[in-house]
């Protein structure tokens, strides 16, 4: 029998699932914390210095890696808060473990003061107050930390449904028979003529280089990245591509970032409009789409959002 992985991953794509899993992990990394932090205070009590610093090392050096990675992804992510709450939790849970640390190296330091030795309930007393403020400062780091995971958990799960959704968008869109009319169609309107079909009879030139690129603009009901080349440098378009859009998002900056197909769906030129379904770059396989028609780009409908393109 063989193994059903495309019905196993179309399955996992579901964005039922990342809930799921939201919820089993925190399920098992809230025990599993409160596991280590009773492990690591109980070793701290019982075990010497040199025994305890090497795992209390360690968990500071995670917890502030930790720390230093949700602040560098605050400053890439959509959603800073998320990030910054996260690091400073880390950031706090890190400092938290290394006064946890001092108060270690202090508990076994006042059995060795000469000045102390003397008086064996003092130096108790003093142990018995390291132990309790390390016990209570392990407990509140332990607790910081989770909070930072706590928020960087959801906001991971959540961002892993959100892209499912938008992946599913996407494939939909590739799998609706009616998109490629679509973009046919509305790009009929933007050149202002009816359709006609037809072998080419001129030459269309390569894509030109992006040297000689003038603007871009993106139709969101076509779906179209247009890209305008004034191949005589006179600043007069004369050479158009179209390339359908997949997807869209913003950058670290705000601006619009768009994922095109490799090469364009149509090409306008010498008065010309070109259509190629394969979409496998100028070859010689292009079609006329129409002839004698004139590129008006206040045809075009650009997305905006709060005066902003998308």
């Amino acid at each position: 029998m063989k193994p059903e992985f495309p019905k196993l991953l179309k399955l996992l794509k579901q964005p039922e699932f990342p809930k799921l899993y939201a919820v089993a992990s925190m399920w098992i990394a809230t025990p599993l914390l409160g596991i280590c932090t009773v492990i690591y205070v109980h070793q701290s009590i019982f075990q010497p210095a040199a025994s305890t610093f090497p795992i209390g090392l360690s968990a500071f050096g995670v917890t502030a890696a930790l720390s230093g990675i949700s602040f560098s992804m605050a400053r890439a992510c959509e959603n800073p808060a998320t990030a910054k709450y996260a690091g400073e939790k880390f950031l706090h849970s890190a400092i938290l473990l290394i006064q946890g640390l001092f108060l270690i190296y202090l508990r076994d330091a006042v059995g060795e003061i000469d000045l102390l030795k003397p008086w064996p309930y003092l130096v108790f007393a003093l142990k018995a107050v390291a132990v309790g403020l390390l016990s209570l400062i392990t407990a509140v780091a332990s607790w910081t930390w989770y909070f930072g995971f706590e928020e960087l958990n959801k906001f991971f799960w959540k961002n892993w449904e959100e892209r499912i959704r938008e992946m599913n968008a996407v494939q939909k869109d590739k799998d609706t028979p009616s998109q490629l009319g679509v973009s046919i169609f509305v790009v009929s309107l933007l050149f202002l003529l009816p359709v006609s079909g037809g072998w080419t009879k001129e030459i269309l030139p390569l894509e030109p280089d992006l040297a000689t690129r003038i603007d871009e603009h993106y139709d969101h009901e076509a779906r179209l990245f247009l890209m305008l080349y004034s191949l005589h440098g006179n600043g007069q378009v004369d050479y158009v591509t179209g390339r359908l859009v997949q997807d869209y998002s913003r950058s670290s900056y705000g601006n619009p970032v768009y994922r095109t197909e490799a090469y364009p769906l149509f090409y306008w030129w010498n008065h010309t409009m070109y259509n190629d379904p394969e979409q496998d770059g100028v070859n010689g396989n292009e079609r006329v789409y129409q002839e004698n028609i004139e590129f008006d780009i206040s045809r075009y409908k650009p997305c905006t959002f709060n005066g902003q393109p998308c």
